[in-house]
C-alpha cells in the first residue's frame, strides 16, 4: 500500500517512502510478532498489545504530515530553483551566438512603436529545448494575435513555478524594467554593458502570484 502512494514527485515519493519504511521497521520491533504452534502472537515491549495499533495510527499519521509539506516545498524550492538556472544559461547561450541579450531592435526581435512584439522568454525556447514551439511563433505579429496567441496559451514547464496555481500560460518568472537592467531597459545590451559586475545584477527574478504575466508577453516587474 505504501508503494502505491506516488504523487509523481521524485523528491517528494523518495521521501515518503523512506519514512514510511522507518515506521514500517518501528512496528515490527515494538510489536515483534512470532508464531507459536497455529497462532501469530504479537507482543509489545510497551504493555500495549497488539490492540494499541489502531490507536498508534492516527500518532504515525501526525507524524507523517510534517514530514510529506516539508519534502514537498523543498522539492517545488529545487525545481523552481532549476527553472531559474535553466532561464539563466538559455540567455547565456543566446549571448554567445547573437553577441546581445535577447531585446533590443534585430532582424530575429522585432520592434513595433519602439515596443517588443514579443517577449524575451519566446526568443530564448530555441535553448530550452522548445525549438519547434519558437518556429511556429510570427516574430513580426504581437504575442496576442490570433497567431500567437494560442502558442501563448501553451504551458512551458520551465517558466511554471510548481509552487504556484496559475492559468495555463502564465508565468512568474520575469526580469527587472527600468533603464538600469539587463532585459527591461527596452534597448540591446550586452556583457560588456554590465558595468557594475554579473554577480551584483539581477537578470530574472521569481515575483509572487499576483505578478503573474503571460510568459509570451513583453511585460516584466516594473
Amino acid at each position: 500500500q505504501a508503494r502505491t502512494m506516488e504523487t509523481g514527485d521524485d523528491v517528494l515519493d523518495q521521501s515518503i517512502g523512506q519514512y514510511l519504511e522507518r515506521v514500517s521497521l518501528m512496528l515490527v520491533e515494538s510489536f515483534k510478532p512470532t508464531i507459536e504452534g497455529n497462532q501469530v502472537v504479537f507482543t509489545s515491549e510497551s504493555g500495549l498489545g497488539f490492540a494499541a495499533v489502531p490507536a498508534v495510527a492516527p500518532v504515525l499519521v501526525a507524524l507523517l504530515l510534517p514530514a510529506v509539506a516539508s519534502a514537498r516545498d523543498a522539492a517545488r524550492r529545487m525545481q523552481s530553483a532549476n527553472n531559474l538556472k535553466q532561464i539563466g544559461l538559455a540567455l547565456r547561450t543566446y549571448h554567445k551566438i547573437y553577441g546581445k541579450f535577447p531585446v533590443g531592435e534585430d532582424p530575429k526581435v522585432h520592434y513595433k512603436d519602439g515596443k517588443p512584439l514579443l517577449s524575451w522568454r519566446v526568443h530564448i525556447l530555441p535553448f530550452m529545448e522548445q525549438d519547434p514551439l519558437y518556429l511556429q511563433f510570427k516574430l513580426d505579429e504581437p504575442w496576442d494575435s490570433p497567431d500567437n496567441i494560442k502558442l501563448s496559451r501553451m504551458t512551458i514547464p520551465s517558466y511554471t513555478d510548481p509552487r504556484m496555481q496559475l492559468e495555463p500560460g502564465m508565468t512568474t518568472y520575469l526580469a527587472p524594467m527600468g533603464p538600469n537592467t539587463v532585459l527591461g531597459a527596452n534597448r540591446t545590451l550586452k556583457y560588456r554593458d554590465i558595468t557594475d559586475g554579473e554577480s551584483q545584477v539581477i537578470a530574472v527574478l521569481e515575483a509572487g502570484a499576483e505578478n503573474a504575466v503571460p510568459w509570451s508577453k513583453p511585460d516584466d516587474w516594473t
